[in-house]
């Protein structure tokens, strides 16, 4: 791959020969690619774990609207809406 970009460059008049500067250009060229995409790919990264806070979170919401349900459902709730009086 990077013998044809060379070839191309010379047919295209931008570099002349295949002397030890270009091979240097080149291979910097190749190595700021590289580091950029391993950049890339840490950034996308996500923290080990994270989700689970998240998971504890919504299970013990889940737990707490369960536990609401069977308080409404032996009349232990306290109804809010008895100041409102029959509508």
């Amino acid at each position: 791959p990077g013998e044809a970009l060379v070839r191309s460059e010379v047919q295209d008049g931008l570099v002349r020969g295949y002397g030890p500067e270009v091979v240097d250009v080149f291979g910097r060229r190749i190595a700021f690619c590289l580091q950029l995409h391993n950049e890339s790919v840490r950034a996308m990264r996500y923290p080990l774990n994270a989700h689970r806070k998240e998971l504890v979170s919504v299970q013990a919401a889940l737990e707490r609207e369960k536990e609401l349900s069977r308080e409404v459902m032996r009349g232990e709730h306290d109804d809010d809406d008895d100041a409102l009086g029959d509508l």
